[in-house]
């Protein structure tokens, strides 16, 4: 099974505006069921642009984001989002949505729609990995860790303020966009190799030029065949991270999310709340309820932290009602903001109970490991701040990254399968400050029916 590009369009770019901001772009020709949908937005500011918190379209397909950077040099960054088995016989319109924090304007974005045959199953990305453009002339973004399979697609794109006349595409991949002024490129290679398992795999642009050019480059790779539909894999995921300031409350109403979930699924909250103004303060979380009706029970928590004003904590639904489902969770003091993610994970086996989590606050390593061994089978989730930190930051092997927001300094994974062992997430960044880390492992219990 080979991958094929399908189409490629990119939509109408916004030169002015302040989160929250959303761009649009709809395919121009019909999707085929269960092809890969493909999503890379452009983003530059006046300041350090936002990251994108959630992708969604008009046909209720299913959107994760892969890879993110930003670089704050140059204020231009750059993601890349992924439907995995769309629906077929339509034209969906992509939407992405720009997160509230940090508040500076948009001085130019742009989304670049595409679609790929060649695929099937899920957890379909493999490796993804980031670089940063300093005035160079080349740039070579390469996945994090070794790829799992032969035959992969990489796609890459450049994010740059040079306005000469667009890089030189790597040698055997395809141009699929390509913009100046700024400067945003695209391009793919729809077969790694048939030896590309088990080393890492980059895109080596050229002809970078400008003067003082400065900006962002990634790489995500996926594998023709991902696991099966019985085998827990994720479906959507939604990031909220609105401004400081405003009134303080014990109480705070998530997004909806973006598709309705399906009834038995899990559902996962992944969040922090805090007060900056008038000096840092964690606030920990002490309910969750929604609109749906669903149970959610603590899953493990980082534990408060007043030099870095984090204290991530995660909670779960089991097996959910399903429809429309809106969280408010609640707190026993004051808080000014709270930022969040949403997932929905399919086929996790009912309910679920922790086997172990693990913690680190302010420490200078990122990495953590579950307090005790876990059982083969659990499914994972690990979350890693730092806060205000621009780093390059990939998921070690085995690990899969659910979102990163490098502008604020958190990346969260999940790995949906675990093998027996103390478990270990880890970012490879060392020499922080501040560092806070949460791993939490799940283990499937006997079904209990959907509650």
């Amino acid at each position: 099974m080979t991958y094929a590009n399908l189409q490629a369009s990119a939509g109408t770019p916004l030169t002015s505006g302040t989160p929250p901001l959303s761009i649009t772009k709809q395919y121009p020709s019909n999707v085929t069921a269960g092809s890969l949908l493909v999503a890379v937005i452009f983003r530059y500011g006046t300041a350090t642009p936002p990251t994108v918190g959630q992708v969604t379209d008009d046909k209720g397909n299913y959107w994760n984001q892969a890879v993110e950077y930003a670089d704050t040099a140059s204020n231009a960054g750059c993601e890349l989002w992924y439907c995995e088995s769309a629906g077929g016989g339509n034209k969906p319109t992509v939407t992405a949505t720009l997160i509230g924090y940090p508040t500076n304007a948009i001085s130019d974005m742009n989304i670049v729609v595409l679609e790929y045959s060649g695929n099937s199953g899920y957890q379909l990305v493999d490796g993804i990995g980031q670089a940063t453009i300093i005035t160079a002339t080349t740039s070579t973004p390469t996945t994090s860790s070794s790829l799992t399979a032969n035959h992969e697609l990489a796609i890459s794109a450049v994010s740059c303020n040079s306005s000469t006349t667009g890089a030189t595409i790597p040698s055997g991949w395809t141009s699929r966009y390509n913009s100046t002024g700024p400067q945003q490129t695209i391009a793919d290679n729809v077969d790694t190799g048939a030896s590309s398992s088990g080393s890492t795999f980059g895109a080596a642009w050229t002809g970078l030029t400008g003067s003082g050019h400065k900006g962002a480059a990634i790489i995500a790779t996926f594998v023709p065949i991902g696991s099966s539909s019985s085998t827990p894999h994720l479906l959507q995921t939604s990031y909220v991270n609105p401004p400081l300031g405003g009134s303080l409350t014990t109480a705070r109403t998530s997004q909806a999310f973006p598709v309705n979930p399906t009834p038995g699924n899990m559902l996962v909250l992944i969040g922090n709340a805090q007060t900056i103004t008038g000096g840092h303060a964690t606030v920990p979380l002490i309910g969750v309820t929604d609109t749906a009706g669903n149970r959610w029970k603590w899953a493990g928590e980082s534990l408060q932290d007043a030099g870095t004003a984090v204290d991530f904590y995660i909670w779960t639904c089991s097996n959910c009602v399903g429809g429309a489902t809106t969280l408010t969770l609640t707190f026993p003091q004051p808080m000014e903001t709270a930022s969040f993610l949403l997932l929905e994970i399919a086929a996790t086996g009912g309910a679920t109970v922790v086997d172990s989590t693990g913690r680190s606050s302010f420490s200078s390593v990122a990495s953590v490991s579950t307090a005790a061994s876990v059982r083969a089978g659990d499914i994972a989730f690990a979350v890693y701040t730092a806060v205000f930190s621009n780093h390059l930051c990939s998921p070690t092997s085995g690990w899969r990254q659910v979102f990163s927001d490098t502008i604020g300094g958190t990346w969260m994974e999940m790995q949906p399968v675990t093998a027996a062992g103390v478990l270990t997430a880890s970012w490879g960044i060392t020499g922080e400050a501040a560092v806070d880390c949460l791993v939490t492992a799940l283990r499937p219990a006997p079904s209990l029916g959907v509650h």
